[in-house]
């Protein structure tokens, strides 16, 4: 071998060894990542999946404390919370969640039920309004905003809204209900009837509830309506 021959292999071999070794510290590092991510989504899960909504609320700040820098559990704390009723809490975890991912519908869907739920209806809107221009055939999205909608006094919006889940599916039973009792609300017993009438027709053994509803509709309509002229007024009883 000639002189210095293996000073030049030394030197040819060393940077394949460092890259051997970073791909295998990488490796190693990926493998430990998954480990730590799978060990969070089993421990989330089970802060979910808790039967009282109490122990599911303590089990996720608990995580918390451990995972300070996943943000996404704040959205879950915000959903616990607002059924605890703890709405100011509730409001202050789901904004650090928005501010963390604020092209999330779902965030701001959270935001705007929270808001309604403290009858601030017009932030709500905004809110709502936002997830819908995240995703504008969302089905959720649409039936809360136009709930909401109907609370700010926009009535011909909110009706629009409601018709725009059953341009997407005209056999939408929940929004034909809801939609149904908007109606009803408006005074608009005609509308209310025909759409509860095609609900029925859809499932004609929908539940009870339904079809009482319905009859009370017809029944207010017969009252409502005034005596044909055919037909002379009833005398009020003695």
């Amino acid at each position: 071998m000639p002189l210095g021959a293996d000073k030049e292999i030394k030197k040819s071999i060393w940077p394949r060894l460092w890259m051997v070794l970073l791909h295998l510290v990488v490796l190693s590092c990926l493998a430990s990542c998954q480990d730590e991510d799978q060990k969070f989504d089993d421990r989330l899960t089970g802060c979910v999946n808790q039967k009282a909504v109490s122990d599911g609320t303590v089990c996720l700040e608990n995580l918390l404390k451990a995972y300070p820098d996943r943000l996404s559990i704040h959205s879950f704390l915000a959903d616990n919370y607002r059924e605890l009723r703890e709405l100011e809490k509730a409001e202050a975890a789901i904004q650090i969640f928005i501010r963390a991912y604020p092209y999330e519908a779902e965030g701001h869907l959270r935001y705007c039920r929270i808001l309604e739920d403290k009858n601030e209806i017009s932030s709500a809107l905004v809110e709502c309004l936002q997830a819908r221009n995240i995703k504008p055939d969302d089905r959720h999205i649409l039936l809360a905003t136009a709930s909401v909608q109907e609370k700010a006094g926009k009535i011909s919006r909110a009706e629009s809204t409601y018709k725009t889940v059953l341009t997407l599916n005209k056999d939408d039973q929940y929004a034909l209900l809801l939609l149904g009792l908007f109606y009803e609300r408006q005074g608009r017993l005609d509308d209310a009837i025909a759409t509860i009438e095609t609900l029925l027709k859809l499932n004609p053994a929908d539940s009870e509830k339904v079809k009482l509803g319905l009859e009370k509709l017809k029944e207010k309509k017969a009252k409502d309506e005034p005596p044909s002229k055919n037909q002379p007024a009833k005398k009020p009883d003695a």
